[in-house]
C-alpha cells in the first residue's frame, strides 16, 4: 500500500504542475478577497476522517477533472492515506483565490498530508476552477490540461555587454525563441560596463568566450551571431524543450528585506534517480527594468542583477533556504530563476542543467 501511495502521489503531483510554467508564491489563505471555495475546502479538510470522507467528496463536482484525474481518482488518493497511516491530517498552505464573477472562482493551493508530524505528501494544485451551483461551491479542477508529463524549463545563459556590436542579432533570436516556447528562457549576463554583476563567475566558468555567446542547458556552447549560430540556437532549443522535466521545482516564501535582500525557500522533487552530491542549486535575479539599451537602441531583456549558488549535498530537498544581495536594489518587475546544475571544476560542455523554474518577485 505504501507503494500505491507513492505512485499515486507522483502521478498526481506531475498532473498538478503540468500546465504551469512558473513556480509559485501564493499569498495568505483567501487572498485579498474572500473566496468561499477556499473557506469550504479548509473546513472539509478539517472534518474528513478515516470513517467519513464525505466532507471532501461533497466539495468535488461529479464532472471534476484536473490534469486527467477525475473525482474517483482523487477520492481514492485521499482514501489511500487513511488505509496506510494513522493520525492522518491535512494542511492547506500558500493559497490564493480570485472571484471571476458571482458563480466562478479560480484558486491555487498547496496541500500537505501528514501522519502526526510526518509529511506523507506535499502537492501543488494550480488553476483550479470552482463554480456555485445555486446552493454550494464545488471544485471542478482545471479541465483543460491533458495530464501529460511536464517538459523541462530550458535555460540559456547568454553573455553580452551594452555596446557589443554583434550582439543584437543573437539577442533578437533568443527573445524570439522565448516568445515561441513557454518553457524556454535566457539569462542575460553582462560581462563588463554598468550592468556587470560583481562577483558573478558564470562567464569565466564557461571560458570567457567573446560576446555574443551562450550556453544552452549547460551543455551546448554557441558563439557569435552568424546565420549558423542563430540556426544552432533554433535547433538546440527545439531539441531541449521536448525533454521531460527531471525535477519538479517549488518556490515559496519569497520575501524582501531592506530593499536589497531577497530570500525564498526552494523544494525539489526528483522525477528520476539523480545523484545530488555533485549538484548545485543556482538562483538568479533578472529584470527588464534597466535604464540602458543595446548598441542599436533596443531594450534589454532578462538582465541578470544578482546570482547565488549552493551545493545540494546534505540539503533537505523539501526546504532549501536561499538568499540574494542585490546591491542596486530589487526592481519592481524582477523575477527569480532557480535551477539545478551539475558543475564540474572545469567546463567541457558537460555542466548539465536539470530544468528550472521562474517566479515573479513582486
Amino acid at each position: 500500500m505504501r507503494y500505491l501511495i507513492v505512485l499515486l502521489g507522483i502521478l498526481l503531483l506531475l498532473g498538478a504542475v503540468s500546465c504551469d510554467r512558473f513556480e509559485h508564491k501564493f499569498t495568505n489563505p483567501f487572498g485579498d478577497e474572500e473566496v468561499q471555495i477556499l473557506i469550504d475546502l479548509e473546513l472539509a479538510l478539517a472534518q474528513v476522517s478515516a470513517e467519513d470522507q464525505s466532507p471532501l467528496a461533497d466539495i468535488y463536482a461529479e464532472n471534476y477533472i484536473h490534469n486527467g484525474v477525475n473525482k474517483a481518482d482523487r477520492m481514492a488518493w485521499f482514501g489511500a492515506f487513511f488505509t496506510e497511516a494513522e493520525d492522518v491530517s491535512f494542511r492547506l498552505l500558500e493559497t490564493h483565490g480570485d472571484n471571476l464573477d458571482d458563480t466562478t472562482s479560480v484558486i491555487n493551493w498547496r496541500l500537505q498530508v501528514l501522519s502526526g508530524e510526518s509529511v506523507l505528501a506535499d502537492s501543488i494544485f494550480t488553476g483550479e476552477r470552482a463554480r456555485f451551483d445555486g446552493t454550494r461551491w464545488l471544485l471542478q479542477g482545471n479541465g483543460v490540461c491533458t495530464g501529460a508529463t511536464p517538459k523541462q524549463l530550458v535555460i540559456a545563459e547568454y553573455f553580452t555587454f551594452r555596446t557589443c556590436p554583434n550582439c543584437p542579432q543573437a539577442e533578437a533570436k533568443l527573445y524570439e525563441l522565448e516568445q515561441q516556447y513557454d518553457n524556454f528562457i535566457y539569462l542575460e549576463h553582462h560581462t563588463m560596463m554598468e550592468l556587470m554583476v560583481p562577483g558573478n563567475d558564470t562567464y569565466s566558468y564557461y571560458g570567457n568566450n567573446p560576446a555574443p555567446s551562450a550556453v544552452i542547458s549547460g551543455q551546448y556552447l554557441v558563439n557569435g551571431s552568424s546565420d549558423a549560430a542563430l540556426g544552432a540556437y533554433e535547433s538546440l532549443v527545439a531539441q531541449e524543450v521536448a525533454i521531460d522535466a527531471p525535477i519538479i521545482y517549488g518556490i515559496s516564501d519569497v520575501s524582501q528585506g531592506s530593499g536589497v535582500m531577497l530570500s525564498a525557500n526552494v523544494s525539489l522533487d526528483l522525477q528520476m534517480p539523480i545523484d545530488i552530491q555533485d549538484l548545485y542549486l543556482n538562483y538568479v535575479l533578472i529584470t527588464n527594468d534597466v535604464s540602458y539599451t543595446n548598441i542599436q537602441g533596443q531594450p534589454l531583456h532578462n538582465v541578470v542583477r544578482a546570482v547565488g549558488r549552493k551545493s545540494l549535498a546534505g540539503q533537505n530537498l523539501q526546504e532549501i533556504p536561499i538568499s540574494l544581495h542585490v546591491s542596486s536594489g530589487i526592481p519592481s518587475n524582477a523575477r527569480l530563476v532557480v535551477f539545478v546544475q551539475y558543475r564540474p571544476e572545469n567546463f567541457d560542455n558537460d555542466a548539465k542543467i536539470y530544468g528550472g523554474a521562474v517566479v515573479a518577485v513582486n
